[in-house]
């Protein structure tokens, strides 16, 4: 199928100039990869093809690239293909729900986490990909008006809220008292405790914390780090 074609069938769905373009990029992308990995064209793409395509995305990012691809195959008459492709985003959709929001942290002003939704950053994981660095915090600091220093809380909060049992709540307190990276909990497990944990110690969700830290050495958002130049470290979200 021509992509004048495909142009003129997503013109009758009524889509919008912009969002055709996007459409167009994100099937010219799984042309590129089929290509190279298959040496295959458009028309000869099967359903392993759009399964192992998918399975190169993360919850958040297949929605796109899955949607784009089953319009395509519905305006070439490939509906198994365009189906698979549908359900293939419902069920990125679907993972991507239960990924905590920013929303659901207390204590976050709501106008300004509403500034972020609006950037696409919803959940946890948005939030610490859009945080990854310093540069990027500033620079998402500068587009949405929002404080470096509330930006860097939400990414703090998102980090502590990776460990299993740390939610909305708790992430807060823990927060609230100091206690504001993965590494820090571990500490405090240790032995090295600070004044203000000292109460926590003896309670069986923060030893469980402690333990799922240090099952997890690599959640780290280091506060001095995070706030002067390392990146935070993604290598095992949930």
């Amino acid at each position: 199928m021509e992509t004048s074609d495909y142009v003129r069938y997503l013109k009758s769905r009524g889509k919008k100039a912009h969002v055709i373009q996007g459409l167009i990029a994100e099937v010219e992308q799984f042309e590129v990869e089929l290509l190279r990995e298959a040496n295959r064209s458009l028309a000869e793409a099967d359903e392993e093809d759009v399964r192992s395509y998918a399975a190169r995305f993360d919850e958040a990012r297949v929605r796109e690239p899955m949607r784009a691809l089953a319009l395509y195959f519905e305006a070439a008459g490939r509906s198994p293909l365009a189906r698979l492709a549908s359900e293939l985003r419902e069920e990125g959709l679907a993972r991507e729900r239960k990924v905590f929001r920013l929303s659901g942290f207390r204590g976050l002003d709501s106008t300004a986490t509403a500034q972020l939704t609006a950037c696409g950053i919803v959940t946890v994981n948005d939030m610490l990909e859009a945080g990854r660095t310093p540069a990027a915090r500033q620079a998402l600091a500068q587009s949405t008006g929002l404080s470096p220093d509330f930006i860097l809380e939400c990414v703090k909060l998102s980090d502590l809220s990776r460990l299993d049992g740390i939610k909305g709540i708790r992430a807060r307190l823990y927060y609230d008292a100091g206690i504001r990276t993965p590494s820090r909990l571990r500490r405090l497990g240790t032995g090295r405790s600070a004044r203000h944990a000292r109460r926590l110690r003896g309670t069986h969700r923060f030893r469980r914390h402690c333990a799922t830290a240090h099952r997890n050495p690599q959640y780290d958002c280091e506060s001095d780090a995070t706030a002067t130049g390392d990146s935070v470290r993604l290598t095992a979200p949930h």
